[in-house]
C-alpha cells in the first residue's frame, strides 16, 4: 500500500550509501566547527553561554511531540516530567556520579529517564494515564536529546576516544572541557555526541512508526528502552571521559545499557494498552512550553562563575 514511498526511500538510501564519505565528510567537519563554536556572556556575577540555547530548543521540540501525542489535557503532568527528569534528575544523578570541584554542576542522561518513571508512578497513583505519560514523552525524549546533544558537542563534554583522521573531530576551543580537563585537546576524537544524535533521531523514527500502527504503549516503551540501550552500549566504546567507572571491563554506563535492554524486553510482554491516535497540537500550550525550554535554558547554559559553590558553576 506504499510502495510509492518504498521506492523513494530505496533511491535516497541509495544516494545516501553510494556518497556515504562525502556525507560523512561534510558532517565531520559540520560537527567539528560546531563543537568550536563556544560562545559567552557575562551580565554581573551571571555567564550567559551560547550552548545552554540547544538544550532548551530540544525540550521544547520534545515537549510539542509529547503534547501532540498525549493531549494537552496531560500538559502538566509532562511539563513536570520534562523539569523533574531533564533539571533534577539528571542533575543529582551527576552530582553523585560525576561531581567534582571541577565539575560542580554537570548532568547525566541516566538521571532523566528514572526520574521520568517515577513521575509517571505518582500519576498512575492519582489515576493518570501513567503509561501514555510515559511512552509520549519518551518518543519527544529522543528528539529532545538529539537536539541537545549539541550542547554536549560545544562543552566538550561526553566526548570520544583517540579515532583516526578520517573519523575524528578536533577540539581547539580554550572553553571546552577537552582542552581544559584533558590532554586531548587538538586530537582527532570520535564525534560520540553526533553518534548519539543520529541514532536517537533514528529511535524516535521508528518509536512515531509503531505509534503511528497503533502498537501498544508497554511495546513501544520496550523498543524504546532495548535500542536506546543498544545504541548508548555501543557509543561508551568509543567514549573518552576518564571519570566513568569500569567495572568487570564495562564502563558503568555500559552495564546501565544492558539493563535498558533487558528491561525493555521485559516490557514487551506486559499487558497491552492500546496507543491513541496522535492529535493536532493545541498551539496555546506554546507559551508553557517557552518557560520549560527558558529554565532548561538557565539550568544547562547560564552560571555564576565566580562561586565555588556546588551548583553554582557548568565548568
Amino acid at each position: 500500500m506504499h510502495a510509492a514511498a518504498d521506492g523513494v526511500a530505496g533511491f535516497a538510501a541509495f544516494a545516501l550509501v553510494a556518497r556515504r564519505k562525502a556525507v560523512w565528510r561534510r558532517m565531520r567537519n559540520g560537527t567539528e566547527r560546531l563543537a568550536n563554536s563556544w560562545r559567552e556572556v557575562t551580565i554581573g556575577p551571571v555567564r550567559f553561554m551560547s550552548h545552554g540555547l540547544y538544550v532548551g530548543m530540544g525540550v521544547m521540540v520534545g515537549l510539542i511531540i509529547a503534547v501532540t501525542l498525549a493531549g494537552s489535557e496531560n500538559l502538566g503532568w509532562l511539563v513536570a516530567m520534562a523539569i523533574i527528569s531533564g533539571v533534577f534528575g539528571a542533575g543529582l544523578w551527576a552530582q553523585v556520579v560525576e561531581g567534582s570541584p571541577q565539575l560542580l554542576r554537570p548532568y547525566g542522561y541516566f538521571g532523566a529517564p528514572f526520574a521520568a518513571i517515577l513521575v509517571a508512578l505518582v500519576a498512575g497513583l492519582v489515576h493518570a494515564d501513567a503509561w501514555l505519560l510515559l511512552v509520549s514523552f519518551g518518543t519527544g525524549g529522543c528528539f529532545a536529546q538529539a537536539i541537545g546533544r549539541a550542547r554536549c558537542l560545544v562543552q566538550g563534554c561526553c566526548h570520544g576516544r583517540e579515532a583516526p583522521e578520517v573519523l575524528g573531530i578536533r577540539y581547539r576551543h580554550p572553553m571546552s572541557r577537552v582542552t581544559r580537563l584533558s590532554a586531548l585537546g587538538g586530537t582527532p576524537l570520535h564525534p560520540t555526541p553526533l553518534y548519539s544524535m543520529i541514532w536517537m533521531v533514528f529511535v524516535g523514527l521508528v518509536i512515531l512508526r509503531l505509534w503511528s500502527l497503533e502498537v501498544s504503549l508497554q511495546f513501544i516503551a520496550g523498543t524504546y528502552f532495548i535500542l536506546v540501550g543498544l545504541g548508548r552500549f555501543a557509543e561508551e566504546h568509543y567514549r573518552g571521559e576518564p571519570q566513568t567507572a569500569v567495572i568487570a571491563g564495562l564502563r558503568l554506563y555500559q552495564w546501565l545499557a544492558i539493563a535498558f535492554v533487558v528491561g525493555g524486553a521485559v516490557l514487551t510482554t506486559l499487558k497491552p494498552t492500546a496507543a491513541r491516535a496522535a492529535m493536532a497540537f493545541d498551539a496555546r500550550v506554546l507559551p508553557i512550553i517557552l518557560v520549560v525550554g527558558a529554565i532548561h535554558y538557565l539550568a544547562y547554559g547560564a552560571d555564576l562563575p565566580g562561586s565555588n559553590r556546588r551548583f553554582s558553576r557548568l565548568r
